[in-house]
């Protein structure tokens, strides 16, 4: 009878013998992984105190100010087109902390920290305290990062799915069999309650769990009953899916081949300069050594890595995922940060000296990112009129309206503005038929029912182009802009700023008698 092939963090330990920093770190590896923590939450929250809350932040926090019963209305009334939880735990860090760009942003920077941890954990389990510690570091040098200050739920998906990842590697036979079983379906529940397209994470998951389960022999029904409730609150958020499936066709950013390619660029590109970085290393290293190296040790945990590689593959289940429902964005599979992070540690970690060097270059990049992005915790926060300085020019002249071209635009504007700014504020519906482009479906349907939530002052172009005064247009290129040219007003251009232009607006009536 063949003995069991011990755990591969096992046999690595086996081969270090007497590696003293071997020895020193995994005793000290709980203190070391603590400051690595610290310095990604303090660089985090470092880039949240530097930028206003833009759009689709403020649609989160203003959901967050909702009773339950109001959410639930306001989301069937397609208000946003997210499950209930995220603004849910966005109300209790501004109740508890206050509404400032920091607290607003605390339930992703949580959720982003949980997620690298459960990562480390679920590959040191696997590979060791090296190739944990490269786990933990990898997702803060991915685009990830960008959602641990982002009020959004993207990054509390990724919590979730760590913890999924984790209950699911724990959730064999032993003392923590049941409990870690009910926390797959804890964990997956969370997520699907955060987002619709965390129900994605049931691939991997049942992957995995073939796989373990043709590798050991042994079925377990619990975990896939788990899996299976994981899903259930879906049931219950059907009347919101259909209100968000009201976006489907006319999403801002639809489904495409193209949007595959991006995803995989858009969360891998900022990872080519640390990892350049690791390359030198490494070479220089390997020159100082003659070479030498650990032995590779061809075995490796196979339901882990079909778990690791198909997280790693979810961009193509999302897109697909969009062609049926309409839309697709890259940050609707984060998860997908947690495969590249396992992957890669998993890999490395029969090479001690590649494994090393990695972990040291990305606890420096990471250390020095979060002491430099630290400063703005100490400034004052950022002022409105510093990025709209043609702004002033409308203020001079207090009567006039100023009219915001587009809806990220005109949310922020009226939450950060003024009294006398946001008075004068008004941003327009399209007509039903405009000469050109138009104002996107699903953003005009967003600040239709944010306009039954919110003082929002909303009027539509028929009621513009009857205006015999003048008014200004502020923003960037637009239908606006050219239908009014269309209708015969006449449009002054009064200076530009960050890419937005001040416009000076003299309407078709006033236009004619000048």
């Amino acid at each position: 009878m063949a003995l069991p092939t011990p755990p591969l963090n096992e046999r690595l330990a086996s081969r270090a013998g007497g590696d003293r920093f071997g020895t020193w770190f995994d005793r000290w590896w709980r203190p070391v992984w603590g400051l690595l923590l610290a310095a990604i939450a303090i660089g985090a929250a470092g880039k949240a105190a530097e930028r206003l809350l833009w759009h689709d932040e403020l649609f989160t926090l203003y959901g967050a100010s909702f009773t339950s019963s109001e959410l639930w209305q306001a989301l069937a009334s397609g208000y946003d087109l997210q499950p209930p939880l995220g603004y849910l735990l966005t109300g209790l860090s501004v109740s508890a902390f206050g509404d400032g760009l920091v607290a607003a942003r605390l339930p992703s920077l949580a959720g982003f920290l949980l997620g690298s941890l459960a990562l480390a954990l679920f590959v040191r389990r696997e590979a060791g305290t090296v190739a944990g510690t490269i786990a933990l570091l990898v997702p803060s040098v991915t685009a990830a990062y960008d959602y641990a200050y982002e009020a959004r739920p993207y990054g509390v998906v990724f919590g979730a799915a760590g913890l999924v990842i984790l209950a699911w590697q724990r959730s064999v036979p032993g003392r923590w069999r049941t409990p870690a079983t009910v926390a797959v379906a804890l964990a997956l529940a969370a997520a699907v309650s955060l987002h619709y397209y965390a129900a994605l994470l049931v691939l991997p998951l049942a992957a995995a769990e073939a796989t373990r389960s043709t590798s050991t022999g042994r079925w377990q029904p619990g975990v896939w009953v788990a899996i299976a409730a994981g899903l259930s609150p879906l049931l219950a958020y059907l009347p919101l899916m259909s209100a968000a499936s009201a976006y489907g066709d006319r999403f801002w950013t639809q489904a495409s081949l193209a949007q595959l390619p991006y995803t995989y660029r858009y969360f891998l590109l900022p990872v080519v300069l640390p990892f350049a970085c690791f390359l030198l290393a490494y070479a220089v290293g390997s020159l100082v050594r003659g070479g030498a190296s650990a032995p590779g040790d061809p075995r490796r945990p196979a339901a882990s890595l079909v778990l690791s590689i198909a997280l790693l593959l979810l961009p193509f289940a999302g897109v697909a995922a969009g062609f049926v429902v309409g839309g697709y964005r890259h940050r609707y599979v984060i998860e997908m940060v947690l495969g590249l992070g396992s992957v890669i540690a998993i890999a490395l970690a029969p090479s001690a000296l590649a494994s090393r060097v990695l972990m040291a270059v990305l606890s420096v990049w990471l250390v020095g990112r979060g002491f430099a992005h630290a400063a703005p915790l100490l400034a004052p926060p950022p002022e409105l009129l510093a990025r709209h300085p043609m702004l002033r020019f409308a203020l001079a002249e207090p009567e006039i309206p100023i009219v915001v071209i587009n809806d990220a635009l005109y949310t922020q504007l009226n939450h950060y503005g003024t009294p006398d700014l946001t008075r004068r504020l008004m941003i327009v519906m399209p007509p039903a038929d405009p000469v050109v482009g138009r104002f996107q479906n699903s953003s005009e349907r967003a600040m239709r029912a944010l306009a039954r939530w919110r003082s929002v002052s909303l009027a539509e172009y028929d009621e513009l182009r009857a205006r015999s005064t003048p008014y200004y247009i502020y923003g960037d290129k637009h239908w606006l802009l050219v239908q009014i040219r269309h209708d015969g007003a006449r449009a002054e251009m009064l200076g530009e700023g960050y890419g937005h232009t001040l416009l000076r607006v003299t309407p078709r009536a006033e236009a004619e008698v000048r």
